[in-house]
């Protein structure tokens, strides 16, 4: 499979006919150097014919496409965001296409500036920074402990010991029978903390999410409930199953594998995908078996549809520290933005049927995320704690 040219596998990204196994040949093909200079080669060789078409795309799509070839060779400091219009999609030249590739393949772009032009930035009046490692830790007595990336502290309840070291938090349970006790940990808004459960589980809870699980697992099974997002790594245990439930009515089961859990209360479906290993999802009377590489989505105790080609890398983004807009429109944004920089989110007017691709650090202020966003016709303003959003 190998033995095809670079433009083939492009060619069936843009058609809509890859397959997995071509997918994963092109994914490794564009992190090559040699395919590298090929890509670089193929820009360029299209730059012209893209001019016939540009008209039918945002302005900041043309910028983009002019930009591509000095920045393939200068990574500077402004991430590359693409909005497109879905229906002009295959309208657009080959190279905007490949552009687009590009940025989905994982490959980090930058907008090139001369070192001899001097950029004149408007400073905001008000910005919000970043969210951070930060939860509250609720016991099973009620009793509510603060957490943040500071922290250094121990935690004892009966055989059970709680070790806190910045943004991470520890179980370590001891053999013996004891009763069965609860505790929650809660990510606010603009928060973001990791656990390692009792049995030796990982967990990373994204904003605005919880995690209920006992103190110490029984020897029967494993089961956590939760909301928001949670990316797992289940500790292998045949005898006993890791499950999660949340309060849509959807349950995955698992021995030990990867997997991220999408479970908003603000959003109509879970999405639960899996990294490696393997994970059955329930709802209602309905099952489904997913593998490496699937999602499922559930619509609480109604139906189940599969993804069979997910994009992992945009799923887990968030774990790694990035915002991934793979496809992503202007609603779904926000709301990222939202949880992430405890912002609220009014829209006046209509709001732009746009969709964008890239990536961007968690770690950006929210006035340089919304800067770039502003490139394709988006006006926002901060207002406090309010983001206002119009066409």
């Amino acid at each position: 499979m190998t033995n095809k040219p670079l433009e083939y596998y492009i060619d069936r990204y843009i058609d809509g006919t890859i397959s997995k196994e071509e997918w994963q040949v092109l994914r490794t093909l564009l992190d090559q150097p040699e395919y590298a200079r090929l890509l670089d080669k193929l820009i360029d060789r299209q730059l012209i014919e893209a001019n016939q078409e540009v008209y039918d795309l945002p302005a900041v799509t043309e910028r983009v496409i002019r930009a591509l070839q000095p920045v393939l060779n200068n990574k500077q400091k402004k991430p590359l965001i693409v909005p497109y219009r879905t229906r002009f999609l295959r309208r657009w030249s080959w190279a905007a296409a490949v552009a687009v590739l590009v940025l989905i393949a994982g490959t980090f772009f930058w907008i090139h500036r001369s070192a001899n032009q001097d950029v004149v930035r408007e400073q905001p009046t008000t910005d919000i920074s970043p969210g951070s490692n930060k939860a509250i830790l609720t016991l099973s007595d009620g009793s509510k402990v603060t957490l943040d990336s500071t922290g250094n502290q121990m935690i004892r309840q009966g055989p059970t010991v709680v070790q806190q070291q910045g943004g991470q938090l520890t179980y370590n349970a001891h053999t013996g029978r004891t009763a069965l006790s609860y505790n929650t940990l809660t990510t606010p808004r603009g928060g973001q903390f990791r656990i390692t459960l009792p049995d030796g589980t990982r967990a990373w809870l994204n904003a605005a999410s919880s995690i209920r699980y006992p103190t110490a697992f029984n020897d029967k099974d494993r089961t956590v409930a939760i909301t928001g997002e949670i990316y797992f790594e289940v500790a292998k245990d045949a005898r006993r199953p890791f499950r999660v439930t949340s309060d849509k009515q959807t349950v995955i089961e698992v021995l030990g594998t990867s997997f991220n859990v999408n479970a908003y209360t603000d959003e109509p479906f879970v999405n639960t995908t899996l990294v490696d290993g393997s994970v059955l999802v329930r709802t209602g009377d309905k099952s489904v078996q997913l593998s490496p590489g699937e999602a499922a989505r559930t619509v609480a105790g109604e139906k189940i549809s599969i993804e069979q080609h997910a994009n992992i890398a945009a799923v887990t983004a968030w774990k790694n520290g990035l915002f991934n807009f793979y496809g992503a429109d202007l609603q779904t944004i926000m709301k990222q933005l939202s949880r992430w920089y405890d912002v609220d989110i009014i829209y006046t007017g209509s709001i732009p049927q746009r969709k964008f691709w890239g990536e961007m650090q968690r770690t950006l202020h929210l006035s340089e995320i919304l800067e770039v966003l502003k490139e394709s016709n988006i006006h926002f303003r901060i207002e406090g704690k309010t983001l206002i959003v119009a066409p």
